[in-house]
């Protein structure tokens, strides 16, 4: 049976070659500065973010950007902690008096609490473009002209960005920071290759008249998680030449990493929640074809040649470590620690294995909220 494992790193090695081509693409593209133009809606929901809103709010006021041309809609989504006054705090305090901040409290009708916050920004929105972050995180200061930029030249739809995780040096948090660079890799890398299927609505920028051409998020909300991924589908399959994806590290934006492993699988489990209902057959297989072979790596030796089974594993590890290190420039911080890049990447297929078996019930907790998919009633 040592042929199946093979086959699999094969086609795994091949997968990682087509990926880094799509990055490599943006290498070739030149987009030139332009004046600030685009008018920008930012719609952020959060739940019990006191910790990091203070933070978001400051690298929001802090953007090089015309204050009348951008807007910021924050979506209370039941908070229970003092988010909401701490919000309140901040803006009366600012000093940009031009620049707009509108509070909204989220009114629930589906089984997405996120995208039922989001839908109520987005329908409150007065510009053209919504742009959608989440409350965890902090935006760079160009982030918004970059978006303008490539809008101005290619007239999308929509704009995906990275999102990248802080460092810090403790194994958990280094774990989401390398498989971080490696969501982004297969993100960009997709695009490259104009076949996109994964984005992150952490940054993510879209026509506010598409989303509404589209349907906005209906059809999946009953899913609570995958805003950004079924929107991306409805938006390529209705608009295949103006989606788009914005390469640059001046417009990533950053996020804190989950606190403790439990966080972290939960997380990952509301991610994969939602892959049977992608209609995106790349991504299953994709997504198989990873799980496959992490799963090989967890129980391959039981049937397989033990030599063979610990060379694939050695091999496994090395392209991993030359992916992830290839592209750390783009999607992360550099000069991090290399002996926790080993040993996230030798944590992989435990993470991957127990994520996916977790997943099929669909249960998860989030938010202090405890979640389960149901079936499309409509």
């Amino acid at each position: 049976m040592s042929w199946i494992g093979i086959l699999m790193l094969v086609l795994y090695m091949l997968l990682l070659l087509w990926l880094q081509l799509g990055i490599r693409r943006f290498q070739q593209r030149s987009i030139g500065k332009r004046p600030p133009q685009t008018r920008f809606s930012i719609v952020i929901p959060f739940r019990n973010e006191a910790e990091h809103l203070e933070a978001l709010v400051r690298s929001l006021q802090q953007l090089s950007y015309p204050s009348h041309l951008y807007e910021v809609i924050l979506i209370n989504d039941g908070s229970t902690d003092t988010s909401e006054v701490i919000l309140q705090q901040i803006i009366s305090n600012q000093n940009n008096k031009e620049l707009r901040f509108t509070l909204l409290q989220n009114e629930r009708f589906s089984n997405s609490p996120k995208k039922d916050a989001l839908t109520k920004g987005i329908r409150h929105a007065t510009f053209e473009y919504i742009i959608t972050t989440d409350a965890d995180c902090t935006v760079p200061e160009q982030w918004l002209q970059h978006f303008n930029n490539q809008l101005l030249q290619d007239t999308s739809v929509m704009l995906c960005g990275s999102v990248h995780y802080r460092y810090q040096q403790t194994f958990a948090k280094a774990f989401q920071y390398w498989d971080g660079i490696s969501l982004q890799s297969v993100s960009a890398g997709s695009f490259g290759m104009q076949n996109p299927f994964l984005c992150n609505g952490a940054n993510l920028c879209f026509q506010k008249k598409a989303f509404n051409e589209v349907g906005g998020y209906q059809g999946n909300d009953h899913l609570a998680s995958g805003d950004d991924i079924f929107l991306l589908e409805k938006m390529a399959q209705q608009f295949p030449k103006r989606v788009n994806y914005v390469m640059h590290t001046d417009a990533s934006v950053e996020t804190y990493p989950e606190p403790t492993w439990q966080a972290l699988v939960q997380q990952r489990i509301r991610w994969a929640s939602k892959t049977a209902a992608q209609k995106s057959w790349l991504s299953k297989g994709i997504g198989f074809l990873v799980f496959l072979l992490n799963f090989y790596l967890l129980f391959g030796w039981l049937f397989s040649n033990i030599e063979i089974f610990f060379l694939l594993w050695g091999v496994k590890a090395v392209i991993d470590s030359i992916f992830l290190s290839m592209n750390e420039v783009r999607f992360g911080k550099g000069n991090t620690s290399k002996v926790l890049l080993v040993l996230s990447i030798l944590m992989y297929p435990f993470i991957t294995v127990w994520v996916v078996f977790s997943s099929f019930s669909g249960r998860y907790s989030w938010k202090g909220r405890s979640h389960k998919k149901r079936p499309v009633t409509r």
